[in-house]
């Protein structure tokens, strides 16, 4: 089996055994096909004739030629590391190079960003607008006005979007019949296609869904998706950017707002507030508690921040 042949087999199972999403299954695409492309040459095309030497030539060429960053060339080797696992069990190579190959990496922690309680109140007030005028306009007979949609539409957005954590992608592919509002839950498909529930307790944030779903267009639309765009259409994930984008900027936040800003913060406030580091991997749908861990090191920061700056000792200067 020559190597192409050998990382089809293996995307393959990626997607029929492990379930792993779309987006995943490309970027393990790509990294492969540049593992090919700087390794295929030198060892005959043969995943058998991969030695560790030659995985060290892949990454000098990543760092040295190509100038990636040592979070990308680890990414990269991780994929390729899976691959010859694979391989290995399932007996399609006699030895894995990766045992006598040893990479070493700088781990540079990158804390993400995140609001504080005046910038997401400022965001969440100004997604509310004039919702009592939007609220006289909904009766059955009642024609809905792009605005009036659009501003009730945009604030049961924000307010879900910070609530639940939810990657944008989700929020996406939410479909009408995963928002429960008599039970008090949102479903998602989370990512590497893991279900998982979010419990809604908070009185906006259903109000903001419930006053939506009474405003969602309904007729000539997309019948199942949850968030609607203008001409009844899914909502798309540079359609939320957008608009997430549009209410920071009425906030009059002069960074860059993100949807996943909003993950962020809600993750990083939740610890501060002394939830348990389990429940808001639970929430948030991360695999390993060690990608949730990075919050504690946010909140870590956001302490050490407060007695630098608001600390009396260190405001008296003597």
């Amino acid at each position: 089996m020559v190597l192409g042949e050998a990382i089809m087999f293996f995307l393959n199972a990626c997607e029929l055994e492990k379930n792993l999403a779309f987006r995943t299954l490309t970027a393990y695409s790509s990294d492969l096909a540049q593992f090919i492309n700087i390794v295929g040459p030198r060892s005959e095309n043969d995943p058998a004739l991969v030695t560790p030497p030659l995985l060290h030539a892949f990454v000098s060429e990543l760092k040295n030629t190509r100038r990636l960053s040592d979070s990308s060339i680890r990414r990269k080797v991780a994929v390729v590391r899976r691959f010859f696992k694979f391989l290995e069990q399932r007996d399609l190579i006699g030895s894995n190079p990766f045992r006598k190959a040893n990479f070493s990496f700088r781990q540079r922690v990158r804390l993400p960003p995140v609001l504080n309680q005046q910038e997401i109140g400022a965001i969440l007030s100004i997604s509310k607008g004039s919702l009592a005028h939007a609220v006289q306009q909904v009766s059955p007979t009642s024609k809905i006005r792009r605005k009036h949609f659009v501003m009730v539409r945009d604030n049961a957005l924000i307010e879900l979007l910070f609530y639940t954590g939810a990657r944008v992608g989700e929020i996406v592919k939410l479909n009408l019949q995963d928002c429960n509002l008599a039970n008090g839950y949102v479903k998602f498909d989370g990512k590497g296609r893991r279900d998982r529930i979010v419990h809604l307790s908070c009185s906006p944030v259903m109000s903001a869904l419930d006053l939506y779903l009474r405003m969602r267009i309904h007729g000539k639309c997309d019948e199942k998706a949850l968030f609607l765009n203008v001409r009844g259409k899914r909502l798309s994930v540079y359609g939320i950017e957008k608009r997430v984008s549009v209410c920071a900027s009425k906030a009059n936040l002069k960074r860059r707002i993100t949807p996943h800003v909003f993950r962020h913060t809600m993750a990083t406030m939740m610890l501060e507030n002394g939830a348990d580091l389990r429940s808001v991997q639970e929430i948030l749908g991360h695999a390993s508690i060690r990608t949730t861990q990075i919050y504690t090191h946010i909140s870590c920061e956001h302490r050490r921040q407060a007695m630098i700056q608001h600390h009396p000792r260190n405001l008296l200067w003597m």
